[in-house]
């Protein structure tokens, strides 16, 4: 379980000292990883908060001093987005072991999670239980996708990097989600949606840029094999990508796939037997 270091700022006491206990209210500041193998989802760094704890006097924190935050503690950080989801199509649940929760929608065919939290990223997608996407420690080149699922990037300006690290705010239909991010210079906003009575996953990407700065978008794909044509990809010239997957059938091969969305011409068409064709 997903835990993190708090720097001490604050320290109030809620409550009499009773056989050598006393009740504290701490308020901490984010300060990374409480072990090098629970990385922190970015934008948690730095975030402050307040915590309840008791302790023996002798023990109490002071401020400068660290703390552990639990799971349950840094939870209340995150911005989840408008209630409810809807009850039986859409839930969430923590599909990569982050210890932060991804938003799930569910068909009878498909079942697409997305993560609010690490830039409105697909993190995994199953046609009828098997998966699509290669996950975190699957792959071998551990450096060239490093969460799995989808890894998109985003140049403009000033601003280059990993999506992942951008925070989205979203709005949630039965068969769609509806996210939203910001970033110096741009603004980028997802559609996913789900056929209800087809294996067909739709993600349409717009952006706004508020800067004069070439938009060059770019993602790349940990996918596991396909026999026959799998994924179909309509990049437009007007800025507005259209992604469509479709699922036959999957087995244990896994392919990578790297695509400049913003300079494609055309038709994508990724297909096991051919390769990648125009």
């Amino acid at each position: 379980m997903l835990r993190a270091l708090g720097k001490v700022i604050e320290v109030e006491e809620t409550g009499e000292e009773k056989a050598g206990f006393i009740s504290l209210r701490i308020r901490a500041r984010v300060a990374g990883e409480a072990h090098p193998a629970l990385k922190l989802p970015p934008g948690l760094k730095g975030r402050c908060l307040w915590v309840e704890r008791v302790y023996r006097e002798r023990l109490r924190p002071r401020k400068g001093d660290f703390i552990v935050i639990t799971y349950d503690e840094l939870s209340s950080l995150i911005k989840w987005g408008r209630e409810p989801l809807v009850p039986g199509k859409v839930f969430r649940e923590d599909v990569d072991a982050d210890g932060f929760p991804e938003i799930t929608f569910e068909t009878d065919l498909l079942r697409c999670s997305v993560a609010p939290h690490r830039g409105a990223t697909l993190r995994s997608l199953k046609y009828r239980g098997k998966e699509f996407f290669v996950g975190k420690g699957e792959y071998l080149n551990v450096d060239y996708i490093e969460l799995g699922g989808v890894d998109d990037h985003m140049e403009s300006g000033k601003y280059g990097g990993a999506l992942s690290s951008l925070k989205y705010e979203y709005e949630v239909d039965e068969g769609e989600i509806q996210l939203t991010g910001r970033a110096k210079g741009f603004e980028i906003e997802k559609a996913i949606n789900l056929e209800r009575d087809f294996p067909l996953l739709t993600v349409k990407i717009s952006f706004k840029a508020r800067t004069k700065a070439e938009l060059n978008y770019w993602m790349r794909m940990a996918v596991r094999g396909v026999p026959g044509r799998s994924v179909i990809l309509f990049p437009a010239r007007d800025g507005l990508v259209r992604e469509r997957y479709h699922f036959q059938y999957l087995d244990s091969l896994f392919r990578a796939l790297e695509i400049s969305r913003m300079s494609l011409p055309g038709v994508l068409v990724l297909d096991e037997a051919e390769g990648v064709s125009l």
